[in-house]
C-alpha cells in the first residue's frame, strides 16, 4: 500500500505529505489496493480521474471523479442542441399544452386540462388499425363535438368505405340520433337514390302494414303514446267490395292503435266491406 509520508512542517513539526496522482493509461481496477483513501488515478489518455474511496476486504472501490460515457452531463433536445449544467441545475420546463412539476426527487410531466392542437394535421390524428374499433367517449354529463372551420356549409362530416353508417345516443342541440336521441335539425337527402330506412313490422316499430277486416283492424304497438301522429296510405285493394276513408279511431299508450275505414257520408259508419291492405307511419312531435 502506498504511505503518506511525512515532511518538516511550518506550523507544526511534521506535516503529512500525501501521495502524487498515479498517471497511467489505464483505469484503476478492484485489485489496484496499494494506495490510501483519497489517491488520485489520471487516465491520460482518456481525461478521466478517478479516486480512491473504498479498500475493503482485499477490494478496492475507484470512483470516477470526471465525465465519463456512464454519467450524464448534457442534454440534448428535438432542436436548440445540447443543454448544460447551469450552478449544477438542469431545468426541465414545459412547453406548449405540457407543464412539469417537481416534487422530491420526481419531475411528473402533465398535459393541460384544455390542449389546442394545430391548426394543419398532414396525417391522421386518430386512427384504428385492423380488427379495432376507433372510439371517442365523453363522460357522463358531458358532450362529444366536432366543430367544423366555418358556418358558411363548405364542411361536412363524411362516413366513407361503408355500407352503413349508424348514428346513436347523441344528445345536443342539432344533433341527429337514430338511436334514443333527437334532431332539432334538418334531414337532407340530396344525392340521387339515396333513401330513409327505419326498422318496421314489430310491435315496437314505427312504420308497418296492416290488413282490415270487416273495415277495421286492431294494431299492436308497445311504443306507441298517446299523442302520437298515425298516417295512413291504402297499399292494396285486396278484394275489398267497399272503399272507406282510413282514419285512426283509437289510440292507447304502449299497448295499440285501432284503423277503422270510416264512410265518408256520414263519418261515423265503418264500411265493412273495404279489407284493404294499409300502409302506416307514426311520428311523435318534439
Amino acid at each position: 500500500m502506498g504511505k503518506i509520508t511525512r515532511s518538516q512542517g511550518i506550523e507544526r513539526a511534521f506535516d503529512d505529505v500525501f501521495p502524487v496522482p498515479v498517471i497511467a493509461t489505464r483505469a484503476p481496477a478492484s485489485t489496484d489496493i496499494r494506495f490510501p483513501l483519497g489517491q488520485l488515478w489520471v487516465r491520460k489518455d482518456t481525461a478521466q480521474v478517478y479516486i480512491l474511496a473504498q479498500l475493503s476486504s482485499g477490494s478496492a472501490s475507484w470512483t470516477l471523479a470526471s465525465p465519463g460515457a456512464s454519467d450524464v452531463d448534457t442534454l440534448t433536445g428535438d432542436s436548440g442542441g445540447a443543454i448544460s449544467p447551469a450552478a449544477g441545475n438542469i431545468t426541465l420546463a414545459g412547453g406548449t399544452n405540457v407543464t412539469t412539476a417537481g416534487a422530491g426527487s420526481t419531475i411528473t410531466i402533465n398535459l393541460d386540462a384544455a390542449i389546442s392542437l394545430a391548426t394543419s394535421v398532414t396525417s391522421p390524428l386518430y386512427t384504428a388499425g385492423a380488427g379495432v374499433d376507433l372510439a371517442i367517449t365523453a363522460p357522463n354529463g358531458q358532450d362529444a363535438i366536432v366543430k367544423m372551420g366555418d358556418d358558411a356549409g363548405s364542411n361536412k362530416v363524411s362516413f366513407i368505405d361503408s355500407g352503413d353508417a349508424e348514428v346513436a345516443n347523441i344528445d345536443s342541440d342539432g344533433n341527429l340520433s337514430a338511436v334514443g336521441g333527437t334532431f332539432s335539425g334538418n334531414v337532407v337527402l340530396s344525392s340521387v337514390a339515396t333513401q330513409l330506412q327505419m326498422n318496421g313490422g314489430a310491435v315496437t316499430d314505427f312504420i308497418g302494414q296492416a290488413t282490415l277486416a270487416s273495415g277495421t283492424v286492431t294494431v299492436a304497438n308497445t311504443n306507441i303514446s298517446a299523442t302520437d301522429r298515425i298516417f295512413l296510405t291504402r297499399a292494396a285493394l285486396n278484394s275489398s267490395t267497399a272503399l272507406g276513408e282510413l282514419t285512426v279511431t283509437a289510440q292507447t299508450a304502449s299497448t295499440s292503435f285501432v284503423i277503422t275505414a270510416i264512410d265518408p257520408s256520414d263519418g261515423t259508419s265503418t264500411i265493412t266491406g273495404d279489407t284493404s291492405i294499409v300502409n302506416y307511419v307514426i311520428i311523435r312531435q318534439n
